[in-house]
């Protein structure tokens, strides 16, 4: 796929996911407004298209209407189904944003039907890809909640709209809750001197709130699987914020689809249904919606990550077996107290090295693992000469 298609495909959905909320609204006004952007978002869409097939090589494409760019994805051979519906969809943008004429909440849903079955059926004759693959295997890539977009899609293509909100749910929970669950510390006894480190990120639950992860609060509060996930708010609308997401869209969400957990990575999932969802909620209309709005939201959180990737290294360096001996102070300096004494059974991961207090004098910054579970963090006064080594255990 063209550079130029993939991008204009990238502002494409963006008008999309907004036409989708309005013209799903339920209002007079806000579906009106949602027509106008569909039109826009589906123009765009063609645009890419005759991008794609080598048009724009041929003629001016700015110079085409809606009707002109219609009409040449026909001449080269591309069905374009609905296209009397199209049309009439054109005429109605016209008077609504030249003539300020107020349109039907559900004439504006078939359109929008419309437009996404049509948007679908082009895509695949010109790329083999609808527009939910062109995001998975274009924008996600292989990420860990990949597999779970790739199972909602095919489930929704055969119809089984329950089993894609659920796996939907799987891929959005990855993304955004894992980072939640508690579950690791219900038996995690921390160093009293300990202020994060190795464990808290390996064990999860990073972004759960401080009081929630130690294993007295959880022996009171969860009373389910599904209390693990331990929301905390203000970092939750933080991270929206930074990945360009609104949390009433991670709200649709989470109603639109009925909620899971994995207490380990890898592990089996639980599920939770309301008897009053399952009844009314597994639609088409819901399984697209939350599909679609899922994927989007993943999109933009990777996209923010990837404009904001650090060149770390892959694994910290570790002290050699000379520091075998040596004390772990709780400043950079020798006369400070002493947090552990480096035996064979510690591990110092090294993450900094910096001048001491004294004139002279440099040391690591070290995070430990004494004894197979006692940890803590501290400075090492470093030994001239003496090289960092490369863990073979990472």
């Amino acid at each position: 796929m063209k550079p130029v298609t993939l991008q204009t495909m990238i502002t494409a959905r963006a008008l999309l996911e907004q036409a989708q909320r309005f013209c799903v609204s339920g209002d007079r006004y806000l579906a009106t407004g949602g027509l106008i952007i569909l039109q826009d978002a589906f123009e765009l869409i063609l645009y890419a298209v005759l991008v794609e097939l080598g048009a724009d090589e041929e003629k001016k494409l700015e110079n085409l209407d809606f009707d002109g760019m219609v009409t040449e994805i026909i001449k080269r051979d591309i069905k374009v189904p609905k296209s009397g519906t199209l049309r009439a969809m054109n005429k109605l943008r016209v008077t609504a944003k030249h003539y300020g004429q107020i349109m039907e909440p559900l004439t504006v849903q078939e359109h929008l039907s419309t437009v996404i079955h049509v948007s679908d059926s082009i895509l695949k004759s010109v790329v083999d890809k609808t527009l939910n693959e062109i995001f998975l295997t274009e924008i996600i890539g292989n990420t860990p909640s990949r597999k779970y977009l790739d199972a909602a899609a095919t489930l929704f293509a055969e119809g089984s709209f329950y089993e894609c909100l659920v796996e939907t749910r799987k891929a959005y929970y990855i993304e955004f809750m894992e980072a939640y669950n508690i579950y690791a510390h219900r038996d995690l006894e921390v160093s009293p001197g300990w202020r994060g480190g190795i464990t808290q990120f390996s064990s999860g639950g990073w972004k759960a709130p401080h009081y929630t992860r130690n294993p007295s609060w959880i022996g009171i509060n969860v009373k389910t699987p599904f209390d693990y996930i331990q929301i905390d708010h203000e970092n939750w609308r933080i991270d929206a914020m930074e990945w360009g997401i609104s949390t009433r869209t991670l709200n649709a969400i989470e109603m639109l689809t009925p909620v899971v957990i994995r207490l380990i990575i890898g592990d089996e999932w639980y599920f939770r249904n309301n008897e009053v969802y399952m009844i009314t909620d597994p639609t088409k209309e819901n399984a697209a919606s939350a599909l679609d709005l899922t994927i989007e939201v993943i999109r933009r959180k990777l996209e923010h990550q990837k404009h904001n990737i650090l060149p770390l290294p892959k694994s910290a360096q570790i002290l050699s077996k000379k520091y075998i001996g040596c004390p772990i102070y709780t400043k950079a300096e020798k006369s400070s107290d002493i947090a552990h004494w480096v035996n064979d059974n510690t591990v110092c991961d090294v993450y900094e090295t910096f001048d001491g207090f004294t004139k002279g004098e440099r040391y690591y910054f070290v995070l430990y693992n004494a004894n197979f579970g006692d940890f803590g963090n501290g400075y090492v006064l470093a030994i001239e000469g003496e090289e960092l080594i490369k863990p073979v255990r990472y």
